[in-house]
């Protein structure tokens, strides 16, 4: 029987993969996926991509590169295809306004393209934006949150860092 309401059910479990275990799992768990979590850093457009699966047939599908930043300020490239594209669109406007956004992605596969590990989407692959009744979650949001604080004092606009270029060359 199953009871309605039951307080404090999990949504999910989830086993959070540090950035560092990315080229680990590429090459020796090519078919394990992973789960990730930072803050939005940066993201490219999506672009159309033709595929030709290993059957050969042909499909057509989207993609889209996001970067996101873990408490270290490592980044670590994320390959969304398909239908996961749009999942960070929420993330993408609340970074234009200013705000920060943290972002777990999971189901992932890890690879190598040119040299460089990454992490890529699966049918499997859900993104979850800023839910904060993960504990990781907050944990990561006050990890962050020390971050940003500790980078506030040395930020300098362009114009001041050129003026002080120009003042210690002019010494």
């Amino acid at each position: 029987m199953i009871e309605e309401g039951i307080p404090n059910f999990p949504k999910g479990a989830y086993d959070f993969a540090d950035f560092s275990e990315v080229s680990y799992y590429a090459q020796k768990k090519k078919n394990r996926c992973i789960d990730l979590m930072g803050r939005l850093h940066y993201h490219k457009e999506s672009q159309p991509k033709t595929v030709v699966q290993k059957n050969g047939d042909i499909r057509n599908t989207h993609l889209r590169d996001i970067y996101i930043m873990n408490e270290r300020e490592e980044l670590m490239r994320i390959t969304l295809w398909g239908g996961t594209i749009n999942a960070i669109d929420e993330a993408i406007q609340a970074q234009k306004d200013g705000q920060t956004s943290i972002v777990i992605v999971t189901s992932l596969l890890c690879d190598i393209f040119e040299g460089t590990y990454y992490a890529k989407s699966t049918g499997a692959t859900k993104v979850i934006l800023n839910d904060y009744e993960f504990p990781e979650v907050q944990e990561f949001a006050k990890d962050i949150e020390k971050l940003d604080v500790s980078n506030t004092g040395n930020r300098k606009s362009i114009e001041e860092i050129i003026h002080m270029v120009d003042g210690e060359s002019s010494k």
